[in-house]
């Protein structure tokens, strides 16, 4: 059981941080929309990428992973198995490397996969998998996602330089997915939740070093979407068991959205002292600075992905999966102003920004 989710990018100091979250909520019907949203334009001195999947027009509508930079498409070959479908899910760039994470299919499966500058290497697992979020730690690079175990089932993990470890279980009964990951002095965290498949419920959570810790308040029915640490601080978000966008720091929670349902948070960054959460309620794209609620222009419902980077006094935020005759199905918003991006068959699940 792979529920597919997406990841956003924190850059500090000899880490980076990737993730990105596409929603789980239920969303109310909305009633179309006709909105056009301005087209994108691409600042000097910065490099703004993309990843996601794009799909061609029938009948060869195979998803391919994609990177874009600064607007600029690269397909990201599945040379695993040609002609089958791949998602990338996560980005870090350092120095003159580009790394992406996600999953390609492989035969009947889809398998955990990167690809450095461009060629695909799979990592190790026993089933399907999905890498779905970047830490960057000096020279070691750490991917979160979902992996087999030797029982057949999947579960929350990480690789560290392409070594596998499988994360702590609540107990024999449950399975869990990871769905974003942290690094921080040498402390390796990941976000996400434990499904009893007794209950056949969800509970948010979050490990450290492979030791599981089910979130207070998020009872049957809750997920952590993203994970960051600051200083001596650890921030989820997600969805409690009411379905109101909640953010725990330390693991205590506070409810987003007034208590409202029909509402996730879904990403996380921090500029210093300043938390925010990219999300959505009742699929409409909007943030929280410091917990003060922000919607966001041209992002009516139903927004599916959100991801969020802050770049010096910049804030970016990417959603995909808009409604409408004339809304773009991938946008942006730079400190708040929406950016058209990609076509109708275009999906964003994660981004950063490289200031040069």
């Amino acid at each position: 059981m792979i529920l597919k989710k997406c990841f956003y990018l924190l850059v500090i100091p000899l880490l980076i941080f990737i993730s990105c979250s596409k929603s789980s909520v239920k969303n109310s019907p909305v009633p179309p929309v006709t909105d056009t949203v301005p087209a994108a334009q691409w600042q000097a001195g910065t490099d703004v990428y993309f990843v996601g999947t794009v799909t061609p027009a029938y009948p060869n509508n195979t998803p391919a992973a994609t990177i874009w930079k600064n607007g600029v498409t690269t397909t990201l070959p599945n040379t695993l198995s040609p002609g089958l479908d791949a998602e990338a899910d996560a980005i870090a760039v350092i120095g003159a490397d580009v790394y992406v994470s996600g999953r390609a299919h492989v035969g009947n499966q889809e398998v955990a996969c990167y690809w450095k500058n461009g060629a695909i290497t799979k990592l190790n697992n026993n089933g399907s998998s999905q890498a779905s979020a970047i830490a960057v730690d000096g020279n070691d690079i750490y991917m979160g996602g979902n992996a087999g175990d030797a029982n057949g089932n999947e579960d929350a993990c990480y690789w560290k330089n392409g070594v596998l470890t499988l994360m702590q279980q609540e107990n024999a009964a449950s399975i869990s997915q990871a769905n974003a990951i942290a690094v921080a002095g040498g402390d390796v965290y990941l976000a996400g939740f434990t499904f009893n498949q007794v209950d056949h419920f969800p509970i948010a959570c979050y490990w450290k070093n492979g030791v599981l810790t089910k979130l207070p308040s998020s009872i049957n029915g809750s997920v952590a979407n993203a994970i960051m640490v600051v200083g001596a601080d650890v921030y989820v978000t997600g969805f409690n068991n009411q379905g109101a966008a909640t953010l725990w720091k330390n693991g205590v929670g506070t409810i987003l959205n007034g208590g409202a349902t029909g509402a996730e948070g879904l990403a996380l960054a921090n500029n210093g002292t300043d938390i925010y959460v990219a999300g959505v309620i009742n699929g409409a794209a909007v943030y929280w600075k410091n917990g003060t609620e922000n919607m966001l222009s041209g992002g009516q419902p139903p927004i599916q992905n959100m991801c969020i980077v802050v770049s010096g006094t910049d804030v970016y935020i990417a959603g995909g999966l808009t409604s409408g005759t004339n809304v773009p199905q991938a946008i942006f918003w730079k400190n708040g102003s929406a950016a058209a991006f990609g076509k109708g068959t275009d999906l964003i699940y994660g981004m950063t920004v490289v200031a040069h």
